[in-house]
């Protein structure tokens, strides 16, 4: 067992069978801090021949270990692997250090700097949401100037969040000059650099690709029920797969298409957001180097036969895939339900043409007091859900009936304390 190995997860837990990956001539060892390590399960655990809890899970943190394994192996042998974009420049800067095989940061960047992807795309001639760095010192210098000169070029609403974090974390929506102030006042003195960008009104789609030599190897598209930003607002989230014959799914694969040409992704799987707008325009949001989240991968694997997480290990770890999608006879989506502060008094579901999965996670006469969410958090916490839904049915058309009944359900009647968010 001369190989090595390194599994980094931080925020995005494993969502396929990792035995899948195992070699005989490789062992497995995995990075993780103790959020993500809580959410293992013992058949992903006897997958690792080590595991290293590490707080915060960081380049300074990483690299002694990191180095470590690499003693007495020459450095093709040792492999640095994530499927979480927490971690994705943490892997790249160490590739870097380390002098291992694999994308560094140089080409990671362009995967999570969202001024960094956008200034590329926009220099190929690809609509992006206009856009500027948040200039802490200049604000905190002249806050009405700056504010004024702001709103020359923005129109409220306009949208204030990160340039280089992810899940919707400390995303806002700007609609006015006082809730500006508001949000700026808090970011102002920050140690993360923010963005202000353009507010996109719109359809959201994603796009979930494998990469492998420059070139699309598969590609799936999915709709949002509603944007992952407003789940803290109380909206249900998730995502349906669309059939190659829907209406739109030319015109976004045409724009992914330029988008994948344009950044040229390591090997690996992509995940990429569009906006279709009422005008019928398409516009990037954001694409990461990295597998979809939730409950995206079993979804696409369940719908076409194709693992993307498995198949971006494999492809970075610089292993041949092979792989063939499955002519898809039945459809699925499924659906995150957000909790709320507040006394539950019943939930209800609309009635579906679809069959039915559903996991609830309150119950009437349930009091829920959610922990205050810290300043960067990720948005869609396993504690934050009520209940998960998967609906299936061969027929699409009326699958996309449900999709569209349960946007506008209210499913969770509470008498409602007050918000702690």
């Amino acid at each position: 067992m001369n190989s090595v190995a390194i599994f980094f997860n931080a925020i995005t837990p494993f969502k396929s069978d990792l035995n899948l990956l195992k070699r005989s001539d490789t062992q497995n060892i995995l990075f993780i801090n103790s959020t993500i390590y809580s959410q293992l399960d013992e058949k992903q655990k006897d997958f690792f021949e080590k595991i290293h809890v590490i707080d915060p899970l960081t380049f300074d943190t990483a690299l002694p270990l990191a180095e470590y394994y690499l003693k007495n192996r020459s450095r093709d042998q040792l492999r640095l692997v994530t499927n979480d974009e927490a971690c994705t420049l943490v892997v790249g800067k160490l590739i870097d250090y380390l002098g291992l095989d694999g994308e560094g940061e140089k080409v990671l960047i362009k995967f999570v700097d969202k001024i960094v992807m956008k200034k590329l795309l926009d220099a190929q001639g690809i609509r992006t949401p206009y856009h500027q760095s948040f200039n802490k010192n200049e604000y905190n210098r002249n806050k009405v100037l700056y504010t004024t000169e702001l709103e020359k070029k923005f129109n409220y609403p306009f949208a204030v969040k990160p340039i280089a974090l992810y899940g919707s974390a400390s995303f806002k929506k700007i609609h006015n000059r006082q809730d500006w102030f508001a949000y700026a006042e808090q970011i102002a003195d920050s140690e993360i650099p923010f963005q202000i960008e353009e507010f996109i009104e719109g359809t959201l789609f994603h796009c979930d690709a494998i990469v492998q030599n420059k070139e699309i190897r598969f590609i799936s598209i999915s709709e949002y029920l509603w944007p992952m930003a407003l789940f803290k607002e109380g909206y249900p989230i998730g995502s349906i797969v669309l059939p190659e014959y829907d209406s739109r799914w030319n015109q976004l694969n045409a724009v992914h298409q330029e988008i994948i040409a344009a950044l040229e992704p390591p090997d690996g799987a992509t995940h990429c957001e569009l906006f279709l707008t009422k005008h019928n325009e398409v516009v990037f949001l954001e694409i990461a180097a990295r597998p979809s989240g939730a409950l995206v991968v079993s979804m696409i694997e369940r719908i076409t036969g194709v693992n993307i997480e498995l198949a971006h290990f494999e492809l970075r770890l610089q292993r041949p895939i092979s792989f063939q999608s499955k002519l898809i006879t039945d459809f699925s989506f499924f659906c995150y339900v957000p909790k709320k502060n507040g006394t539950v008094l019943s939930m209800d579901l609309p009635k579906f043409n679809s069959s039915l999965s559903i996991e609830w996670n309150i119950k009437p006469g349930d009091l829920i007091q959610l922990e205050p969410r810290g300043e960067y958090d990720i948005l869609v916490k396993p504690s934050h859900i009520a209940a998960t839904i998967i609906l299936s049915n061969p027929s699409f058309d009326e699958l996309y009936e449900d999709f569209l009944s349960l946007k506008k359900a209210q499913l969770i009647t509470m008498h409602l304390a007050q918000d702690k968010k």
